[in-house]
C-alpha cells in the first residue's frame, strides 16, 4: 500500500483568544487517498483524525491538547472543509504556557475492514503562544 501525498493546510488564528470570527481549518486525509492493487477498495472502514497542540514542559517531554477530532467514514468523505471554532478549549491554568513554542499535529488512525489498525501523523512546527493573553 502506498499512501498519497500528505497535504495539510491549517489556518488557525490566535487559538488563545475568544474570536468572534470562526477559525478556518481544512485538510485532505492522505490515509483515505491510498493507492493500491485490486484490493484497495477494501482498504479502510473508517479513519479517526484529530489535531493536537503539542508542547514540552520541564516535567513532561510531550504534552498534548486535543483541539479538534472527527471520523471520516469513507473515501468519499476524505476531502472536506471545516468552518468552526475549536472543538476543545486550549486553556492555560496559570501562566505556565505564555510564550511557549508548540506544534500542531494532525494524527490519523485507520481502522481497516480486516487486518491491523495503523496510525500516522504530520507535525507542523513553528508556533508560539502569546506572551500576554486574558
Amino acid at each position: 500500500m502506498i499512501l498519497g501525498t500528505k497535504i495539510v493546510q491549517l489556518f488557525l488564528d490566535q487559538i488563545f483568544s475568544n474570536l468572534i470570527h470562526p477559525r478556518k481549518l481544512s485538510f485532505i486525509s492522505p490515509a483515505l487517498e491510498a493507492k493500491g492493487n485490486r484490493n484497495s477498495g477494501r482498504l479502510a472502514l473508517l479513519v479517526f483524525v484529530f489535531i493536537a497542540a503539542e508542547y514540552e514542559t520541564p516535567l513532561n517531554s510531550l504534552n498534548q491538547v486535543s483541539l479538534w477530532d472527527g471520523i471520516i467514514p469513507s473515501k468519499e468523505h476524505a476531502k472536506f472543509w471545516i468552518h468552526t471554532t475549536n472543538k476543545y478549549r486550549f486553556t492555560d491554568q496559570g501562566s505556565n504556557l505564555r510564550g511557549k513554542d508548540f506544534n500542531l499535529t494532525l494524527h490519523w488512525h485507520v481502522m481497516p475492514k480486516t487486518g491491523k489498525m495503523f496510525a500516522d501523523k504530520i507535525v507542523m512546527s513553528g508556533y508560539r503562544l502569546p506572551e500576554e493573553y486574558r
